[in-house]
């Protein structure tokens, strides 16, 4: 006699799915191997955006945690799923800071995968024409310390050790080629945009203080005159 035997499932392997999964629950994994992306798909994907969903593996005591579209984009993070893993899909947009001498002083989301800083700056309204310095546009975030190096090779023995750098950029808008700049630089998650006022915007405050006095003076005046 002949027996064909076909294994269609482990079902004493299995991996649990939770979050913003379009359909958590438990789910036994392949005879083959199954990767981290592919369990995702079974738990139908998520629910928001790729770029603004989080992935975190916990196996043991051990976790890692990724964003789902860098299971694409770097394959090394399209790790292997082992029986009794836990997968978490979490939402959490990108987001951004902007302050100083702009229409509107505000946390903004990222509206598609990537924004650069000329939409950035649009997004909040622009500069404030009375109040804005366009040659003082800053942003600020955390760099990796192995960039910082290849910018500034002066600063390696001060920055042996460290794994991230505060990291200053300086756009002036008063140069033409700064408009092609901010076009081209990609704001990040967490980075904070700030546009310095202009010299002359505190004299200007000054002048709304005493416009009011000016005009009573300038009434009692007229009718003294009178």
């Amino acid at each position: 006699p002949q027996v064909l035997i076909v294994v269609s499932g482990k079902m004493s392997a299995t991996a649990v799915v939770v979050g913003d999964a379009a359909k958590p629950g438990v789910y036994p994994l392949q005879v083959r191997d199954t990767r981290l992306l592919e369990l995702v798909a079974q738990a139908g994907g998520a629910r928001a955006a790729t770029y603004e969903t989080v992935v975190t593996l916990k196996r043991g005591t051990r976790s890692g945690t990724t964003r789902l579209e860098h299971l694409i984009d770097f394959p090394e993070n399209n790790v292997l799923v082992a029986p009794g893993d836990n997968i978490l899909l979490s939402h959490r947009p990108r987001t951004f800071s902007a302050f100083g001498a702009t229409k509107a002083n505000q946390l903004v989301p990222f509206r598609t995968k990537s924004v650069t800083m000329a939409e950035a700056l649009a997004t909040v309204g622009g500069l404030n024409d009375y109040r804005a310095d366009a040659g003082g546009i800053f942003l600020f975030r955390y760099e990796e310390a192995d960039l910082v190096r290849q910018l500034r090779p002066d600063l390696s023995q001060k920055l042996a050790g460290q794994v991230e750098v505060p990291v200053v950029y300086r756009l002036s808008l008063q140069d033409p080629r700064g408009f092609f700049l901010a076009r081209f630089f990609e704001m990040r998650d967490k980075d904070i945009l700030y546009v310095a006022n202009h010299p002359t915007a505190e004299f200007g405050k000054f002048l709304q203080i005493i416009a009011p006095l000016t005009n009573n003076a300038i009434g009692v005046a007229a009718i003294m005159n009178k």
